[in-house]
């Protein structure tokens, strides 16, 4: 009896690799005391192996428990050897302002490079091909997002990996998306629209078709992700995020771009050039009122008179245009400034600015206004001031040419009149210029709130399903008791047997899920509990009191296995004359089940105490 102990010690030492107290809920008992005087096997020296996460069952008689591994992103470590067949929590610290992490998974076994490729995440398909892309990445992204929780705290994330096989070496890709403040989105935005305002206006026409503004998209987000700096990703789902469909944007990234800012823009392209003909068209009309020696004698002869010098002084301004030179015409003609530097207003960009050059004329437009009408009331052959006129011609001081040249410069639809029309239309340019100006300023600022951005961090960790010497008695060895049959023998007999598998099994693993024939054959080794000798002593126990199977099992269940094999034992001669005894063999069928080694082994310490 003790040497069957003994084998079945042996057995199960070689097959199991304990897990912690929480795992296999032996926290108390003299079951806990014994495995917490054992050391770990299976774990690097150094390592902590995480608590199990365990589920309880509100009922109070169940627990489920799945395995956890904690990886450190800053250092890439993970700190225990990854569980194989089997779902396990993978966990870490997400950063400050962490909204998202992506994982992925890929087994480097049997790659050259053995680790993941550094490309940034984040690469579109335009960019042609992503080598994170293209490798066999297991399943989709696992995503884990901070519901219910503040994400500008540093909070743990953890995600459930499906099963992965044993004996791999693995690459886990982490990508975490993280929140940026108000400040930085509002700075980027504005390189955005920047971006954005230098490529529209490099845009020939509003009329744009489905392909065109598929491509437009391309190089509009291109062109913005080149100011995004290291470390920042367009936020995923917008119209800027070119991994989403073009039918699932086109009909937002239409409005915003076509009706928004390239309708205004095609508008503001035709009011600029109807004003930059208008301006020069204007040059002419005025300069015939500013340059007419008659109407500049008629107001010089004016001041010769103390009545009509009080009337020209009430308003000065409206005499400015007579005798202004060819500089400042122009500027008038252009909306600018009388003294100064000149600004184009074509290249203006804020519309405030552009309304300030049609103030400009609007202001010298009512100059001129008033000057006809100053010039019609003092001139008037019917009108009050008529008698003073003429006395100004009978002295001499006023040439009558130079009178009838005024009032034909002040007369309805006159040269004064023709200034004012010429004037007038280049103010209405810069009007609506000011008005599709703003207006393709609003789409430029709907886009740039289109335009989401998010931080980015990326990190790779390996590690891997290939144990330690430990860990590998635990993965091809197991331990089972079970009842035989023997043919020969005609009877049953109880044993203990240790199982060789040829493929690394999980015992958490169900094999419905993960089964096969490799995980469910063995090759099996045991010792029968009690002796089979007979009376007759025929046969005898091949050593002690016990005798030895050799043989296979199968797998039905999780812990159920029928095998089949040998009993080896000592068979008598069947010369009476010879005393000795010839090893036979009697071929057995047999039902087993795995043992529960933590209880196995307190019950055997029970036995030594």
């Amino acid at each position: 009896m003790r040497l069957c102990l003994l084998w079945l010690l042996l057995g199960t030492l070689l097959s199991v690799e304990l897990t912690p107290l929480e795992a296999q809920g032996l926290a108390s008992g003299p079951r806990a005391r014994l495995l917490r005087d054992r050391p770990s096997m299976g774990v690097p020296t150094g390592a902590t192996v995480p608590p199990a996460a365990a589920a309880s069952d509100p009922g109070g008689g169940l627990t489920l428990s799945i395995k956890q591994v904690t990886v450190d992103l800053g250092s890439g470590a993970i700190q225990t050897t990854i569980p194989f067949d089997v779902p396990f929590l993978l966990k870490g610290v997400a950063p400050k302002g962490a909204t998202e992490v992506w994982v992925k998974y890929l087994d480097v076994t049997k790659l050259k490079r053995g680790s993941c490729p550094q490309k940034q995440d984040g690469a579109e398909p335009e960019d042609g091909p992503n080598p994170l892309e293209q490798l066999p990445w297991g399943a989709d992204s696992l995503v884990w997002h901070p519901f219910g929780r503040d994400p500008g705290q540093k909070d743990s994330f953890s995600v459930v990996v499906p099963p992965l096989d044993a004996e791999r070496y693995y690459c886990f890709h982490f990508s975490v998306q993280s929140r940026l403040d108000d400040t930085s989105v509002t700075a980027f935005r504005e390189l955005a629209k920047a971006e954005m305002d230098r490529f529209f206006n490099t845009l020939p026409t509003a009329n744009l078709d489905a392909p065109s503004a598929r491509e437009m998209r391309v190089v509009l987000t291109r062109s913005i992700r080149a100011v995004l700096g290291p470390g920042r990703l367009v936020a995923p789902g917008t119209v800027f995020d070119l991994r989403v469909p073009w039918e699932s944007v086109k009909g937002e990234f239409l409005r915003l771009a076509v009706s928004s800012v390239l309708k205004a823009q095609q508008q503001r392209k035709t009011t600029v050039d109807g004003y930059l003909t208008n301006q020069l068209k204007a040059v002419d009309p005025l300069r015939l009122v500013a340059r007419s020696k008659g109407t500049e004698r008629v107001v010089a002869a004016l001041r010769n008179d103390e009545t009509l010098r009080g009337v020209l002084d009430k308003d000065p301004a409206a005499l400015t245009l007579v005798g202004l030179d060819d500089g400042i015409l122009l500027r008038w003609a252009a909306g600018q400034e009388e003294s100064g530097p000149p600004t184009d207003v074509t290249t203006l960009k804020d519309s405030a600015a552009i309304a300030v050059f049609k103030q400009r004329y609007d202001s010298n437009y009512a100059r001129i206004g008033r000057l006809k009408f100053l010039l019609q009331r003092l001139l008037d052959p019917k009108g009050a001031y008529a008698k003073k006129v003429s006395d100004l011609v009978a002295h001499g001081d006023l040439v009558q040419a130079d009178l009838d040249e005024a009032r034909s410069i002040a007369a309805d639809d006159g040269g004064i009149d023709r200034a004012k029309d010429a004037l007038e239309r280049p103010g209405a340019n810069v009007r609506l210029m000011s008005i599709e100006t703003a207006t393709r300023n609003r789409g430029l600022e709907a886009f740039k709130q289109a335009v989401g951005i998010v931080a980015l961090e990326v990190a790779n960790s390996h590690g891997s399903t290939t144990g330690d010497v430990s860990t590998f008695r635990g993965y091809y060895v197991s331990a089972d008791a079970g009842l035989m049959w023997a043919f020969r023998f005609g009877g049953f007999a109880p044993y203990l047997g240790t199982n060789f598998y040829f493929s690394p099994v999980s015992r958490d693993a169900p094999l419905s899920q993960r089964g096969g024939f490799r995980r469910r054959f063995s090759l099996t080794v045991g010792v029968t509990v009690k002796s089979i000798k007979d009376d007759a002593v025929t046969r005898d126990d091949l050593f002690g009191s016990q005798s030895v199977l050799v043989g296979a099992g199968y797998r039905l269940r999780q812990a159920i296995r029928i095998g089949a094999g040998a009993l080896l034992f000592k068979k008598k001669d069947t010369n009476p004359l010879k005393t000795s005894k010839s090893l036979a063999a009697d071929p057995y069928v047999a039902l087993s089940f795995d043992i529960d080694a933590g209880s196995l082994i307190g019950g055997i310490g029970k036995l030594f105490q």
